[in-house]
């Protein structure tokens, strides 16, 4: 919408974590791409076609030979997967020994579906560490959203699910956004358990040995 301030404060990127974490000249995987990429070395995989995709295919099925990057990321795509516990079963095939999977993921914050996709999940940092460590050394994992872009992105769409009337939502959405702006630069309280988004970076361990390989 035309004027709608930006709500989600990043504490970490998922480019700043990839910086920290992936080496320049290593080959990476990033699942549900669209037009980011990484670096020269990354393939970009998607479910739809776009200008900056390298091959459209399922998270859940990744059309790759076992052991063929170094990295992979997850940025923003879990809550979109009918199966998350698969998608993360193909990323340890995929990868090397040692290699990096960097994950973004919501917690605290509305539903926001894209075209073509359901938004059927949200996770605590205990439900995703669960998730990965099983096959995975946990490096690093924390906040990407603080508290206050948690409230104010809620409140956001509280003021716009108030009413039907279309033109009276949308206003209502764009003055509570306004309002709650200032609330979304408070970043001095980033706890796991009110965030409105998290990041893991975890390494599949050398011993693990994935379907396929």
């Amino acid at each position: 919408m035309r004027w709608m301030p930006t709500l989600g404060v990043q504490l970490r990127s998922t480019e700043a974590l990839v910086q920290a974490h992936v080496l320049p000249d290593a080959r990476g995987l990033n699942v549900g791409s669209k037009r980011v990429r990484f670096g020269p070395g990354w393939t970009n995989l998607d479910v739809s076609a776009g200008p900056e995709v390298d091959v459209v295919g399922d998270a859940h099925h990744l059309p790759f030979p076992a052991g063929s990057f170094d990295a992979v990321v997850l940025s923003a795509i879990l809550q979109y997967c009918r199966n998350p516990f698969r998608v993360v079963d193909e990323v340890a095939r995929v990868l090397r020994p040692r290699g990096v999977v960097i994950v973004n993921a919501p917690f605290l914050q509305p539903c926001c579906p894209e075209p073509g996709c359901v938004d059927r999940f949200r996770f605590t940092q205990e439900g995703l560490v669960g998730m990965f460590e099983d096959r995975f050394d946990i490096s690093e994992a924390g906040t990407t959203l603080a508290t206050g872009s948690a409230l104010a992105m809620e409140l956001r769409s509280v003021a716009a699910s108030i009413t039907r009337n279309t033109a009276l939502s949308a206003a209502l959405e764009l003055a509570v956004a306004w309002l709650a702006w200032p609330l979304s630069r408070w970043t001095g309280h980033h706890a796991c358990d009110t965030a409105g988004a998290l990041f893991l970076v975890a390494r599949r361990r050398p011993d693990d040995r994935p379907e396929g390989v």
